[in-house]
């Protein structure tokens, strides 16, 4: 079916993030899939919003609900995990300058404090979009407040800063 190729490894990890924006054929197949033991590797999947309520509005087939229904578990939104943002921060930071084969990058206690005091309505991926930003807009291996992407660097009413910001980052 539909997810023959996907899942047809002996091991691994398969992730679907927003499983119920999945279409509903694929949801069905992708059930289909798992209940007929088709699937080897590990089956991993997000949902933004409760995944009862989902199926009992119709974005999320029951079938796949039941699939996964006694391997349910809850990471609350990141604005409730403040904690974890400066570990986060330091991974992310990690990940791009191996990626990128680049020297040590450190992030400065002010742009940390402004990261730490973000909302993050984008949870993690926001998170790691903006550390990727910052650290290109750096460029000396120093990510400082005034690096941060302007949703989260400029003071609340400072609406020029983004132009301003800009302007720098292109000159330089």
């Amino acid at each position: 079916g539909a997810f023959d190729a996907a899942l047809a490894g002996e091991s691994g990890t398969v992730f679907i993030a927003s499983i119920e924006s999945l279409s509903w054929p694929l949801q069905e197949a992708l059930a289909a899939a798992v209940a007929g033991n088709m699937v080897r590797p590990r089956l991993t999947a997000t949902i933004g919003t409760d995944p009862k309520a989902a199926a009992d509005e119709g974005r999320l087939s029951s079938v796949l609900l039941s699939v996964f229904g006694g391997s349910i578990v809850r990471v609350p939104p990141l604005r409730e995990r403040r904690s974890d943002i400066a570990m986060l921060v330091k991974s992310i930071v990690e990940d791009l300058r191996q990626l990128n084969s680049l020297p040590p990058i450190t992030v400065a206690p002010d742009a940390l404090a402004r990261l730490e005091a973000h909302p993050w309505p984008g949870n993690v991926d926001q998170l790691r979009s903006a550390v990727e930003s910052a650290v290109i807009v750096a460029g000396d291996g120093t990510v400082r407040a005034k690096d941060l992407p302007d949703f989260v660097a400029a003071p609340a009413g400072d609406a020029g800063a983004a132009v301003r910001r800009f302007r720098d980052a292109k000159r330089s």
